[in-house]
C-alpha cells in the first residue's frame, strides 16, 4: 500500500509532494511573497540548519550552553566524532562511539545526529551545508585553531556562518 503526502501551501490549495518539490526548485518560490495565511505546518518555509560537533562522552553545562544556543538559530545537527577521531586528539575513548550517538539523540530539541570521522569538518560541511556552524570561543587559541579556521573557509562557499558561545 503506498501513501500520498500533501503539503498545504496555503489554507485552500494542498499539492503532491512531487510537485512540492518542484516547486521548491522553481523559480517562483524563490521570489514569492511571505503570506499570512500561509499555515505555519506544511508551510515552504526552509528552516535554517546548526551544525556542532562533539568528541565529549559527558554532556556538561558548557555543552548544553552550546546545544540550548544552537537551537535558537535552526535545526540541531550534531556531529559525533567516531572513536577513530577521538584517537587524533590524543585521547582514548572510555565509552562506545554507540553510547556517545545515544548521549546526543535523547538530548531534547537534537534534530539529527550523525558520525563525524575526522576531527576537520569537511565532509560533514559539505554534506550538509548548515546555515551555521556553532562552537566554543575556546578553539580560537587552542590547538584546534587550524579546524576552526578550515570551517571558516568552507562556510564562506555559501554564506554559512559561524557562532561562538564563550565557554
Amino acid at each position: 500500500e503506498t501513501s500520498s503526502w500533501n503539503f498545504t501551501k496555503t489554507t485552500d490549495e494542498t499539492i503532491s509532494c512531487r510537485d512540492a518539490f518542484a516547486y521548491w526548485k522553481s523559480y517562483e518560490f524563490c521570489k514569492r511573497p511571505v503570506s499570512s495565511k500561509e499555515e505555519r505546518i506544511g508551510s515552504w518555509k526552509m528552516k535554517k540548519t546548526v551544525y556542532a560537533a562533539f568528541s565529549t562522552e559527558v554532556i556538561h553545562e558548557g555543552h548544553k550552553n552550546i546545544l540550548e544556543e544552537a537551537k535558537k538559530y535552526g535545526d540541531v545537527i550534531v556531529g559525533v566524532y567516531s572513536n577513530e577521531a577521538i584517537l587524533r586528539f590524543d585521547r582514548f575513548p572510555t565509552t562506545s562511539f554507540e553510547y556517545r550517538m545515544e548521549l546526543f539523540q535523547q538530548y531534547p530539541g537534537i534534530h539529527q545526529v550523525v558520525v563525524q570521522n575526522s576531527v576537520s569538518y569537511r565532509e560533514n560541511l559539505l554534506k550538509y551545508r548548515p546555515d551555521f556552524v556553532i562552537h566554543g570561543d575556546n578553539w580560537k587559541w587552542n590547538e584546534q585553531k587550524k579546524v576552526r579556521d578550515e570551517v571558516v573557509e568552507i562556510l564562506k562557499q555559501w554564506g554559512g556562518q559561524l557562532i561562538e558561545v564563550p565557554y
